[in-house]
């Protein structure tokens, strides 16, 4: 059952997500053009959003933290393309970016329907 404020929950973490994803990559850039530090900086920053979040009493520290993982997630992407685009020559990057930013879509987009298949053949009761 949907309540009120699940589409805040996660809207937040996309419209957040979104907005790093670019301030982020240009940084890392800037800053650290072989990706190291920044992404275990970035990956710390994702753990402790999600620490927190696990822990949260009220819905504004968990929309929050939501935020704070966005963050921290959005620069694996931006790190991983980079990376991408530096291992390889131009006429393979778009093959290997494709890819790379084409996988993990295939997750929401397979995965409700293997489990509804799953869920029909499945003769157990569930809660």
């Amino acid at each position: 059952m949907v309540t009120d404020s699940q589409p805040i929950y996660i809207t937040s973490f996309i419209v957040s997500f979104m907005f790093h994803l670019r301030i982020i990559q240009r940084l890392i850039t800037a800053l650290d053009p072989r990706h190291l530090c920044s992404f275990t900086a970035n990956t710390q920053l994702y753990t402790i959003g999600t620490a927190v979040a696990s822990r949260a009493m009220n819905m504004s520290v968990l929309i929050g933290m939501r935020c704070l993982q966005a963050m921290g997630s959005s620069a694996v992407l931006s790190v991983g393309a980079g990376s991408l685009a530096d291992m390889y020559e131009v006429k393979e990057r778009g093959r290997k970016l494709g890819l790379y930013y084409g996988m993990p879509m295939m997750g929401p987009a397979v995965g409700p329907l293997i489990g509804g298949a799953l869920g029909n053949v499945s003769t157990e009761q569930s809660c």
